[in-house]
């Protein structure tokens, strides 16, 4: 359970930072979030997450421009590529 008394737009990431650490540290715990708003001003922080610009992928393009991971990360996209064509190809074969 969060408590927070001012708006931040951060919270949804943190919600999520927060899930992941303790399901690294306790696998298989039911776990609820909950976030109780005791602010003087209006509630206007996000409630979720955006998909469209908050993904994993967009995540790692940032990595890889400030980290110079480019070609790690084509590297990683072929691997994966092949990855998906031999399991079709084993599926199909079926």
């Amino acid at each position: 359970m969060e408590i927070q008394n001012s708006n931040d737009n951060t919270m949804p990431l943190r919600m999520t930072r927060y899930r992941t650490d303790i399901l690294l540290a306790h696998p298989g715990l039911p776990l609820r979030q909950h976030l109780i708003y005791i602010g003087r001003e209006p509630l206007t922080m996000p409630d979720g997450i955006d998909l469209e610009k908050d993904t994993l992928d967009a995540m790692l393009h940032v990595l890889s421009v400030n980290r110079d991971l480019g070609e790690r990360i084509r590297e990683a996209e072929k691997t994966l590529t092949r990855i998906d064509i031999e399991r079709d190809s084993l599926i199909t074969d079926r």
